[in-house]
């Protein structure tokens, strides 16, 4: 997503699969006082790129890239006066460098695991399954340091519709969701959790498209995908007070009153209720669609 700033990336290893969200945003430093480039305007080394005033580098570039880049400046036939300038030009571009990098904070990302279980649940076993992955999903978010596994059930039949779990109260870090090839809301409970993910890297972008947000207030509002609203609140109640963001968007009258006709039984409709875009759990309530902190219930 080029226009927020953010990258994707998935790994596999011994069945477990890894999506990191990374904030990609460059780095820069508009170089001045004499402190130049040893790279030519318009030219990349590396992570490094120069337009003529301002010197871009990734985010995650590492202390030996950085090394390399200045040492760009230095040639082994240069001795004397020319080598002493060289060591000059290689010094202030390496401070310069290390400067910007110490002013800036670590970059942001988001981890998720997900952990396929190939498991058929019956009405006898599904509360010990979901015992035991919460119990070792655990193990896993700690060796993967991850934010959230997910342990992605095969089926979604009576029984795992039981024990679905999208851990959206704080501290929750196992998810227990069914992701198939044969049932398009896989799909969409995947882009919930994404959603999650890339609104916790608070880019000031859209979590949908990616563009640029209209601010109103406490809101941020993008014209583009139906006027998805993110709205930044602090719980009411007085003994929490937690700050947190939840995603709304207009809703008719007559769409109001058909999600209040949902059947609380039916899993597919109470699962899709708020599009799934529920980032913390929502509520209806006197006419209107309310978020409910993810700290204490209110």
């Amino acid at each position: 997503m080029q226009s927020a700033n953010l990258a994707l990336s998935i790994s596999e290893a011994k069945g477990i699969i890894c999506v990191t969200i990374k904030d990609k945003t460059k780095r820069f430093s508009d170089l001045t006082n004499g402190v130049l480039s040893p790279i030519m305007p318009g030219k990349s080394f590396g992570k490094f790129y120069f337009d003529g005033v301002r010197l871009y580098w990734d985010n995650d570039v590492t202390v030996d890239e950085i090394e390399k880049f200045c040492s760009l400046f230095k040639t082994r036939e240069s001795r004397g006066k020319e080598q002493a300038e060289e060591k000059r030009k290689y010094s202030a571009i390496k401070k310069e460098i290390e400067q910007r990098q110490r002013a800036y904070s670590q970059p942001k990302s988001s981890k998720i695991v997900i952990w396929p279980a190939v498991v058929e649940l019956e009405s006898d076993t599904r509360n010990v399954f979901k015992e035991w992955v919460e119990l070792n999903a655990l193990k896993i978010a700690e060796e993967n340091q991850a934010d959230f596994v997910i342990v992605a059930v095969p089926v979604c039949r009576e029984n795992e519709q039981k024990i679905i779990s999208y851990a959206k109260e704080d501290k929750s870090k196992v998810m227990i969701l069914p992701l198939t090839m044969f049932d398009i809301n896989s799909f969409r409970r995947l882009q919930n959790v994404m959603l999650r993910q890339i609104i916790s890297l608070d880019t000031a972008h859209c979590p949908c498209c990616g563009g640029e947000m209209r601010k109103r207030d406490n809101q941020m509002i993008c014209d583009r995908c139906n006027h998805m609203i993110l709205t930044k609140t602090i719980c009411p109640n007085p003994d929490c007070r937690r700050e947190y963001s939840y995603l709304n968007f207009d809703v008719s009258a007559d769409t109001l009153a058909k999600m209040k006709a949902v059947d609380a039984d039916n899993f597919y409709q109470v699962d899709s209720l708020y599009q799934y875009k529920d980032i913390v759990n929502m509520s209806i309530s006197d006419g209107k669609i309310r978020a409910i902190c993810p700290h204490c219930g209110h």
